[in-house]
């Protein structure tokens, strides 16, 4: 048997003619660039995220520069604090938008940013913080607020992992002076190409953001405020997009069912007692949905070896720390000490995940895990 990480082919099935149907109407209309469904889809996220503002753009590495160069023009720069154990791509935005960088570490059961570690790092130079909701879950986002409003910090939500997830009621993306999206094919909300989105209650940051995903451009044509950048959504996207978003509540649902199911075979193969593997907890108050379904595991590479000669999809989120990153070691001059990432790093493997994902499949996974994990047991 083989079971994929991921199969788009099987989430895409039910909805491939309005797909097609979508494209189609693109072409034919001739407006691809800005047009009328970037419009009607911005009006939707805003209404499904509760939020006044919605802005498309090109990815969602592009949705934080953007937000964050918008931030930086309208507060002005300083240090801003992150998580290590993320994509490259949250700090690399906090850099290009002009700020420096600080590394916070992660709670380790959820593998999300630590409040408390972001707190011990706040100084008179910092500026903001940037959650990332990861795998699917939102950031303990209370303490965060409570350390924003105390030292006067403006937070910026990651939110390419976990659209439609929900914290405490609110929406993810939704609760900070900024929320940041990846239609990344791949995504719990895709599109068939790169695509991103910037969402917001402040009048003053969209209209920055609108502004800056077309070089920084005033009402008045070749009249240029600021330098940005060309990070407008494509029209086509925008149509796939709205095909799909109908569909994103019942896709998490059956994403949260797969990983109960998980669980449920887990436990059945007695690998939660022994302790053998280790999923990584639910934030208490967030909702999951499990862009990724991520476990510990030791000797995880050997695993890892393992599942791919059996034919299963596997992956690594992240096999090195952000912190650890050569990139960044020439843009920071302070060295962050983040034990719980480095740790995650070692042990972390990402099983497939996704809506059509079957019962006969993931007991295949399970199967397979549980021998890869006791043979280790009897290597020892």
């Amino acid at each position: 048997m083989k079971v994929p990480l991921l199969d788009l082919s099987r989430i895409h099935q039910p909805v491939l003619a309005d797909m097609q149907k979508a494209a189609a109407d693109v072409l034919a209309d001739g407006r691809y660039i800005l047009g009328p469904n970037v419009k009607a889809f911005e009006e939707e996220m805003a209404s499904a995220c509760q939020v006044e503002h919605a802005v498309g753009v090109s990815n969602g590495t592009d949705a934080l520069r953007l937000a964050l160069m918008a931030l930086h023009r309208l507060h002005g720069g300083g240090t801003v604090i992150t998580t290590p154990f993320t994509f490259i791509a949250t700090a690399e935005a906090v850099v290009a938008a002009g700020f420096d960088v600080a590394f916070a570490d992660v709670n380790p059961d959820t593998a999300l940013l630590d409040p408390e570690a972001v707190e011990s790092l706040i100084t008179p130079e910092t500026v903001g913080i940037v959650p990332v909701h990861l795998f699917g879950q939102c950031v303990d986002m209370d303490p965060l607020e409570a350390l924003a409003k105390k030292h006067g910090l403006w937070i910026v939500e990651d939110n390419a992992q976990a659209t439609g997830a929900l914290y405490k009621g609110r929406t993810a993306g939704a609760m900070g002076d900024a929320g940041c999206f990846s239609f990344f094919p791949s995504k719990n909300l895709g599109g068939v190409g790169d695509g991103g989105l910037v969402i917001s209650n402040r009048q003053d940051v969209a209209e920055l953001c609108r502004s800056g995903r077309r070089h920084g451009a005033s009402v008045e044509r070749y009249r240029h405020d600021f330098i940005a950048g060309n990070f407008r959504l494509d029209e086509l996207q925008a149509a796939i997009l709205r095909v799909k978003l109908p569909h994103l509540a019942a896709w998490n649902l059956e994403r949260t069912e797969v990983a109960d199911r998980y669980l449920r075979l887990f436990a059945e193969a007695g690998l939660l007692e022994s302790r053998s593997v280790r999923p990584l907890a639910r934030q208490e108050g967030s909702t999951h949905v499990y862009h990724q379904f991520v476990v510990r595991v030791d000797a995880r590479d050997r695993v890892l070896h393992g599942l791919r000669e059996a034919g299963i999809g596997v992956a690594v989120y992240y096999p090195i720390p952000l912190n650890r990153q050569e990139a960044f070691g020439a843009v920071i001059a302070q060295r962050f000490e983040c034990p719980n990432s480095l740790a995650l790093a070692d042990e972390v493997l990402a099983l497939p995940v996704f809506p059509g994902l079957t019962e006969e499949e993931q007991r295949y996974v399970v199967e397979t895990l549980s021998g890869l994990v006791n043979e280790g047991e009897k290597l020892r």
